[in-house]
Formats: C-alpha cells, sequence, structure tokens
C-alpha cells in the first residue's frame, strides 16, 4: 500500500531543522551509492563530475564532442538536435555500423546505467531518489560513455515505518516492501518511455526492441549491484520478478 506524504509535517524531528539540513536524506543516499563502487556515479551539481571521469576521455574520443557534455531529459527527446545528434553519430562512426537502429539501441544501454541512481538505494535499502525526469540530467564522454546521472530534486521514497518517513522530502511512502520495486520500474519505465518513443520516430526500430535494449540495462544494473552487495540469490532473483511484473 502506497502512502503519499503531507507537505506540512510537523514533527518534532524536524521543527529546528535548517533549509541546507533538509535534503539530507537523499544526500546520504548519495554518498552510499558513490561509495559502493557501482557503474553509476550520482552527482548534486554538474561540477561535482570526478576528476577520475575526466581522465578517462581525450584519445579515445570523438572530435566533435566536448570531452563531457550534458544532456536533459528534453534534449533526449530531440534526436537530431545538439550534442544528441553528435553522440548517436558517433555511436555510428566508432562502430563503423551506419544505421540508425544499432545507435539507438546502443544509446539505450548506455542511458539504462543511469537506473542505478534508484536501483542500488532500493537494494541497499536506503531513501531511493524520487523525480521527474526533467530533474535528472546525464552526462557522457566523448568516447560515447555515460558518466554520472546530476539529480535536481530532494524528493525521495521509503518505507513507512522509517524515521525519515515525516521527512518533509519524502515524497512517498510504501508499507509493503514490494512495492517499492513496482514505484522503482514504473519510475524508471515513465522516465524511458519519451526517450523510447523519439528513437523509435528517428530510427524506425521497433518499440519491443527499443525496450528490450533499456531493459536488459536494468537487468544489469540490478545483477551488478546484487553481486557487488553480495545480496543472496534468492533475494536478487525476487528482485528481478518483481521488477518485471511492474515494468
Amino acid at each position: 500500500m502506497i502512502h503519499v506524504s503531507p507537505s506540512d509535517h510537523s514533527s518534532g524531528m524536524f521543527e529546528m531543522q535548517s533549509e541546507n539540513d533538509a535534503p539530507a536524506p537523499l544526500l546520504a543516499t548519495i554518498a552510499a551509492i558513490n561509495a559502493s563502487g557501482i557503474y553509476t556515479t550520482v552527482v548534486r551539481n554538474r561540477s561535482e563530475v570526478p576528476a577520475r571521469t575526466e581522465q578517462t576521455t581525450g584519445a579515445t574520443g570523438n572530435s566533435s564532442l566536448p570531452a563531457l557534455f550534458w544532456l536533459s531529459h528534453s534534449a533526449m527527446r530531440q534526436p537530431q538536435e545538439g550534442f544528441y545528434a553528435g553522440l548517436l553519430q558517433a555511436l555510428m562512426t566508432r562502430s563503423r555500423i551506419a544505421s540508425r537502429r544499432f545507435a539507438a539501441a546502443s544509446f539505450l544501454l548506455r542511458y539504462g546505467w543511469s537506473a542505478g541512481a534508484v536501483i542500488a538505494p532500493l537494494l541497499m535499502d536506503k531513501p531511493i531518489p524520487w523525480y521527474p525526469a526533467e530533474e535528472g540530467d546525464l552526462c557522457f564522454a566523448d568516447n560515447t560513455l555515460f558518466q554520472a546521472i546530476c539529480l535536481n530534486s530532494d524528493g525521495f521514497l521509503i518505507a513507512r515505518d522509517h524515521r525519515f518517513s515525516a521527512h518533509p522530502h519524502c515524497l512517498l511512502s510504501y508499507s509493503d516492501p514490494d512495492a517499492a520495486i513496482h514505484l522503482v520500474a514504473h519510475q524508471l519505465a515513465g522516465h524511458a518511455k519519451p526517450v523510447v518513443e523519439a528513437l523509435h520516430e528517428w530510427s524506425g526500430f521497433s518499440h519491443k526492441a527499443l525496450w528490450a535494449m533499456v531493459s536488459s540495462s536494468w537487468v544489469g544494473q540490478i545483477l551488478n549491484i546484487s553481486k557487488r552487495l553480495q545480496l543472496p540469490e534468492d533475494r536478487f532473483r525476487r528482485y528481478l520478478t518483481l521488477f518485471y511484473d511492474a515494468s
């Protein structure tokens, strides 16, 4: 069962909380994600992208693209414009496969890695970032690889019995742990839908094939993060089953 948290919390725990402290649960989640060693880097400001990321670009990159560049969700709905168009072209050039279908599929595999920002906290039982698609910008390198996601929202999702469920930035809470998996799956699918649709129109590739690309990337995230966290096999198999029942 899902509960929408009220916006006017008056819990004593937060009465004396300053505005700067408000997103503390989400900041703790981001720190845990970045400390876990998974592929997805999460930042709050674009300038926070680690220097080690910048050092991986350059010689192997594409001269028509900056060493690092950001794509907003709205930009990813315009595959013929800006750096996004350059990235899709670079995918074809580097592979020597002059096919829009190939570029669309390759991009969605990369796009899917940003899902670690919500999948990792789900598997860690931590506050899960909950944000509109427009408040998550993605960073790519000139070598076409995904580098980081910048979250511009303080909202999060958490269990109803958790002490942070009364926090001003808790947008949703749940009583059934399985509901969290369904909510994460629905959020990821909702964010991806207009990106997939735009690539379908641009490339002519079927919706089914494009969804297979992005969903296989999400599977990879669940499996890799579960392995990193050393979760029992029965637990991550349950996550996979419930995730695909919902997506």
